[in-house]
């Protein structure tokens, strides 16, 4: 596989490499269910993780997996069963170079290297049972984890040790960081702390209620529901572009530092950051989550992953993983996807049931190995 995305952005249709379907690798029938929920996955240190949960009701396993990203092969693993209450989305996040792992009343960051446990912070409901990612920011400069609490209190916990570093009697909807900034919003409201000391840096009211949020490269990005994209420097506040959008603003919004693509209720829309500039939009579903990658922008789109070109919104290709992926006895097949995590080699597509890699001179269709065609008459 010699493509990379920094080398050359995927113009054609990929392939499927590898099916990670923990844990039933190897195909054959099933005798429990497979991998019920699965996050996000993350790379680090060479290897993907993620974080996923298996079985039904009371045999439910909370899970922490790490494989390689060329042949999907599991290389180490955890069960996260010591860890109660596990929050919605099951999202884990990359902290100085280790995992970091939500819960509803706990952090935990664990280390790449055998998934050793460093330290654990305990609060009483820290997070909510919907958490997402964009509510727990780290500050890396300052080394400060800084989570927003169920109680109305920001806390900044330190990343180092997971001591309580300082805590705010202030709500936040949403939450991002820079090196040693904290940008939070609450209804039409945006601040800017310091990340070491939770001290105000600036902060003032936006013309209406605060949808979503970015950051990058000194940029924090504001998506309004009065239909505009503002672009403020992190250090200064100032407003450098205000971006009147064709549709309503959406909840999710995402950045490569020179574009950003913002999702409506089922539009989505990429602005050019350094001028303003609208480029396009086009009409997905409304969880469509996209991802940014060089000139390439990864939509999943309900069951189908479209690769389409930043600069114009034009498709490059699409995959429908229902059609290519078959597991189990031949009847049984994805149903959802999720945002996908681009690698090297090979885009990872998170599933309702398991992970694929997809890349080029991958086939067009899988089915576990020793899959029989054949089915018996009933």
């Amino acid at each position: 596989m010699g493509w990379a995305w920094s080398e050359e952005p995927m113009r054609s249709t990929p392939g499927v490499h590898w099916v990670f379907d923990f844990p039933h690798q190897g195909g054959g029938a099933r005798s429990s269910p497979r991998a019920t929920r699965l996050a996000r996955p993350l790379l680090l240190d060479g290897t993907v993780f993620v974080r996923m949960r298996t079985g039904l009701l009371e045999r439910d396993r909370d899970l922490l997996v790490g494989f390689d990203p060329l042949s999907g092969a599991e290389r180490l693993s955890r069960d996260l069963g010591i860890i109660g209450g596990p929050v919605a989305d099951e999202e884990v996040v990359a902290c100085d170079g280790a995992i970091l792992v939500p819960d509803r009343d706990t952090l935990h960051l664990i280390d790449t290297d055998g998934l050793a446990l460093r330290w654990t912070f305990r609060e009483q409901r820290l997070l909510r049972p919907s958490f997402s990612a964009s509510r727990l920011a780290i500050a890396e400069s300052a080394g400060v984890i800084v989570a927003a609490g169920t109680q109305d209190r920001v806390l900044g916990i330190s990343v180092r040790d997971g001591s309580l570093l300082w805590a705010l009697p202030q709500p936040a909807d949403a939450i991002v960081a820079g090196a040693d900034r904290v940008v939070l919003t609450s209804g039409d409201e945006v601040r800017c702390l310091d990340g070491l000391t939770g001290a105000l840096v600036w902060g003032f009211s936006c013309p209406d209620v605060i949808r979503c949020l970015a950051h990058r490269d000194g940029w924090a990005l504001l998506g309004c529901r009065d239909r505009h994209l503002y672009s403020i420097e992190l250090d200064t506040g100032t407003v450098r572009h205000e971006t009147p959008l064709t549709h309503a603003m959406g909840t999710f919004l995402c950045t490569d530092g020179s574009s950003a693509i913002v999702t409506s209720s089922d539009h989505q829309a990429a602005v050019e950051l350094g001028s303003g500039r609208p480029l396009w939009w086009a009409r997905f579903g409304s969880q469509a989550h996209p991802v940014l990658a060089g000139s390439a922008a990864l939509v999943d789109d309900g069951q189908v992953l479209r690769c389409l070109d930043v600069a114009t919104g034009a498709e490059r290709w699409a995959v429908d993983v229902t059609d290519v992926v078959t597991f189990g006895d031949g009847r049984d097949r994805p149903s959802e996807i999720g945002p996908p995590l681009v690698t090297d080699q090979v885009v990872i597509v998170p599933t309702n049931g398991a992970l694929i890699g997809l890349g080029p001179g991958g086939s067009p269709s899988w089915e576990p190995p020793g899959t029989s065609r054949l089915r018996p008459l009933p």
